[in-house]
């Protein structure tokens, strides 16, 4: 099994959730956590977005359109009202399908929504969007695979391709750019999970996202930006089963 490819775990008839998972990750990051989910009773599907999971160039074909479209897809093929959960730009996917396909989405959780990266990241986001004739000069650039998963065992399974599609980011930085108008129509129930050592994303402006959808935060207080494996993905899996058992219709 090929543990970047989409997963589709529990039954058929079991209450339906969607896992979204992060830029340049896959579904492999949040599987260990839609497992935790699946077997409390849930049907967890868990979608490879365009461009992810096979390598830099890859991300070169595919944005934000492909990515909205591809999540959309997935939740109607659920074919009920659905439980969304997005890590990083997944959690901005998530946040637009709350908008957009309001009747078919029955809560969110929100794991460190990328509302605006951290440090540099945020000004390489924002410059690339404005100037996308540096994305078109240099598809790909080299790129750190430093990780700031906390947990030693799982810290080399998050290392990633060792080069960045710099389009990739200018698209990432297109579905920051909305997410917070995307927000204002949302009124599904949310929760906001956020790594307390989390130095990908901003915390601050993920803070700001959950005031706007009334959420519930949780810290997770041994954890950085990748929360579906970090130490504290098993107490995350019960805070996310709590909030979607809550959730009503």
């Amino acid at each position: 099994m090929n543990p970047t490819e989409s997963f589709d775990l529990g039954a058929p008839g079991d209450p339906p959730c969607l896992f979204l998972h992060g830029f340049t990750g896959s579904p492999a990051e949040l599987r260990p956590l839609a497992e935790l989910v699946a077997a409390k009773g849930f049907r967890v599907l868990g979608p490879r977005l365009p461009g992810h999971g096979l390598g830099a160039a890859d991300l070169a074909t595919a944005g934000a359109t492909e990515w909205v479209r591809a999540a959309t897809e997935a939740l109607r093929s659920l074919a009920k009202p659905a439980h969304v959960l997005g890590l990083s730009m997944g959690a901005l996917l998530a946040v637009r399908l709350a908008a957009e396909e309001a009747p078919a989405v029955r809560s969110l959780a929100l794991l460190a929504p990328a509302v605006r990266l951290a440090g540099l990241g945020r000004v390489g986001a924002w410059t690339l969007w404005r100037l996308p004739w540096l994305y078109r000069r240099w598809p790909t650039v080299p790129w750190s695979t430093a990780s700031d998963v906390q947990d030693p065992a799982l810290h080399a399974a998050t290392l990633k391709n060792p080069r960045l599609s710099l389009f990739g980011i200018a698209e990432l930085r297109r579905l920051q750019a909305a997410v917070l108008d995307d927000a204002r129509r949302v009124r599904a129930p949310t929760l906001l999970v956020l790594g307390k050592y989390d130095r990908t994303i901003s915390n601050p402006a993920a803070r700001r996202l959950g005031l706007r959808l009334s959420a519930e935060v949780m810290v997770a207080a041994g954890s950085g930006h990748q929360l579906g494996l970090d130490h504290d993905h098993e107490a995350i899996a019960q805070a996310v089963l709590m909030h979607f058992t809550s959730a009503v219709d």
